[in-house]
């Protein structure tokens, strides 16, 4: 795939430079515009790139950085900020332009990180999340195949709609399923209770859905202590790194992994919702994914490489106890309880889960 080779050509280039970018205009030179290049955009024609477009239903001067026309009508607008700051900050000043354009959707960027907006849930007003997120330094085949969809060549703007729809579709099913149901919230917890006509308390409908949800659930782990066959090495000594830092809090068959095509994860029973690390590995760098505020958030942390694992472990074990759904996991393991051999048994321990 072109496109494929050539965002690989822009991420070498982000990696060797990203250090020596210090403003946003040298961000924009050496990034952005190579990135609309790469889309197959005439970033020398004003008539469709265009540069500083005025935003100004303020009356203070607003300009996004680049709007983007096809065929004379603005699909896009971009804007930019220098490399290394977040783009939280930047979210409603987006906001704040697109209402003043006529383009469906809008792009939030430092250079690394894509952010591609629309309004699906209020007309004209831009949603508060992205539904699309395309990062430089980290890219899977599907990514760029979705990213393709804005390529000038290929550009629908119907069709990327109604991809965009499914992916917010899929994410608050998503969200529901994690925060109401895989973790049973208590209103989930009292209609069951209410549906099934029992007089048992939330907690214990709460602990029973749980249970039967985890045994429904979980993925089972290749037999042996081996690694699969799509398993690669360094993942697999991700896995044994995590199973060493929790082999004091853990059973010995408690920590399992699974691979997916874009992230590798080492969690518990095999269950994918409770999961204590996710693990992204680029050519130089290697992201690791803490579940956060039980598992509302999460925080990628980078690491020079797999073998810096070993200096996370009071996350790693925050995380097991997260997945272990213990109401106390806290901001930090100086609570926790270090035992050779875990005194519990494993019938009291399964009604807890």
């Amino acid at each position: 795939m072109e496109l494929y080779k050539t965002l690989e050509e822009l991420s070498d280039k982000v990696s060797k430079l990203r250090n020596h970018v210090a403003t946003e205009e040298a961000t924009k030179t050496a990034f952005v515009l190579p990135f609309l290049v790469s889309l197959g955009y005439d970033i020398y024609n004003p008539l469709e790139v265009i540069p500083e477009m005025d935003c100004d239903i303020s009356r203070k001067g607003d300009k996004v950085d680049y709007a983007i026309n096809i065929d004379s009508r603005p699909a896009m607008i971009v804007e930019c900020k220098q490399c290394e700051k977040s783009l939280d900050a930047f979210v409603l000043q987006l906001a704040k332009y697109y209402v003043a354009t006529k383009a469906r959707f809008a792009i939030l960027t430092n250079g690394i990180e894509y952010r591609f907006y629309s309004d699906m849930d209020r007309v004209n007003l831009m949603d508060s999340k992205p539904f699309f997120v395309f990062d430089i330094s980290s890219f899977d085949k599907h990514d760029v195949e979705l990213l393709g969809r804005f390529q000038r060549n290929c550009f629908d703007e119907q069709k990327i709609m109604q991809i965009a729809e499914n992916i917010n579709i899929e994410e608050k099913v998503r969200t529901f399923l994690e925060n109401d149901v895989f973790k049973c919230s208590d209103t989930f917890a009292k209609y069951i209770a209410n549906s099934i006509g029992c007089s048992y308390s939330v907690d214990e409908v709460a602990r029973e859905v749980r249970t039967q949800l985890n045994d429904r659930l979980s993925i089972p782990q290749p037999k042996g202590d081996k690694p699969s066959p799509i398993v690669n090495g360094e993942d697999y000594k991700a896995y044994l790194l995590v199973k060493k830092i929790l082999k004091h809090y853990a059973y010995e068959d408690e920590i399992k992994y699974t691979s997916f095509k874009s992230y590798f994860t080492i969690n518990k029973h095999g269950s994918v919702w409770r999961w204590i690390v996710r693990i992204k590995r680029t050519a130089e760098k290697v992201k690791v994914c803490f579940p956060m505020n039980d598992y509302k958030t999460n925080e990628w942390v980078t690491l020079d490489s797999i073998d810096d694992l070993s200096k996370m472990s009071d996350r790693i074990i925050q995380s097991f106890r997260m997945a272990s759904f213990e109401k106390s996991y806290g901001d930090s393991t100086n609570d926790v309880v270090k035992h050779e051999k875990p005194q519990i048994n494993r019938k009291s321990e399964s009604a807890c889960l």
